[in-house]
């Protein structure tokens, strides 16, 4: 269940409590109108409208995978992608309060109201570039795929959606997507959202060092001493496995996003680039 659903039309921004009121089929109807959803790093997000609100936003625009696209730094924050684009600095105070707890800080709906207002005027910049370098068909094209994806997607792809992959060896990915399937029985036996865990961007990490021990886990960066402790011994244990596997049953290396296949050849590119336990949701979608 989310804590806040937010989003903002021009420059008014609309606050929702979950907690307080269903899904009503008015919402249902706008997350799937023709009107363009704006998300960022979107893959946790539609896990929850898919749960909350029994339907996926479409069209939907991913600003992370949109400047993926354009050759900047595709895994950069949403707090340093709007000061990358407006160059103003949103607040980060409310980042890690506590959104259960009701009332709502008036200091909580500012950054949550802001959160989703910035988001609109971070695209717009996006897209005039993406238009100007003749991209933006790709994105959308690739943001469509996220949403294809999301609809049949189990434990064992979720690990394809992170957009980074394209930056790891086949052993190193192996060894993210062992660990993401770790994840996904944990979470789900201890009743926890996955960050509080461990995040995507944090598997990612350990995934691109192959730590072998302790010590070198505990140099990833982002890597705290609890988790060490707490979790240590399982995700060596993965990162040993993906060391040991056999390069014929390695996945196959990810394309580049800024090089995208022509449309001629996509299908048969993905299908190769597909880890083959994973083809089948990738084939519903192409």
């Amino acid at each position: 269940m989310p804590a806040l659903v937010q989003f903002a039309c021009d420059d008014t921004a609309y606050l929702v409590d979950p907690l307080a009121v269903e899904c009503t089929p008015a919402f249902q109807a706008l997350l799937i109108g023709p009107a363009v959803k704006l998300l960022h790093a979107s893959s946790e997000d539609l896990d929850v409208f898919q749960r909350w609100a029994g339907v996926l936003p479409t069209p939907l625009i991913d600003t992370q995978v949109a400047q993926g696209f354009l050759g900047d730094n595709p895994g950069m924050g949403y707090q340093k992608l709007v000061e990358h684009w407006t160059q103003e600095v949103l607040p980060k105070e409310e980042t890690r309060s506590n959104w259960l707890e009701r009332p709502l800080s008036p200091a909580q709906c500012d950054y949550a109201a802001l959160d989703v207002i910035y988001l609109l005027k971070v695209w717009a910049q996006q897209k005039a570039q993406l238009e100007s370098l003749g991209r933006l068909g790709w994105v959308e094209q690739e943001c469509q795929a996220v949403v294809d994806q999301a609809h049949t997607e189990n434990a064992g792809q979720w690990f394809t959606r992170q957009r980074l992959l394209w930056r790891l060896t086949p052993r190193q990915i192996e060894a993210y997507r062992l660990m993401t399937l770790w994840r996904e029985a944990e979470t789900r036996r201890r009743n926890l959202p996955r960050n509080w865990l461990v995040g995507d961007k944090l598997l990612f990490a350990i995934a691109d060092a192959m730590p072998k021990n302790r010590y070198e886990l505990a140099a990833v960066e982002g890597v705290k001493p609890v988790l060490v402790k707490k979790e240590g011994d399982a995700l060596l244990a993965l990162v040993k496995q993906a060391y040991e596997t056999a390069p014929e049953a390695l996945p196959l290396a990810w394309p580049d996003p800024a090089r995208p296949p022509s449309n001629r050849s996509s299908r048969h590119l993905r299908k190769r680039w597909l880890p083959r336990q994973t083809y089948w949701a990738w084939h519903q979608r192409c």
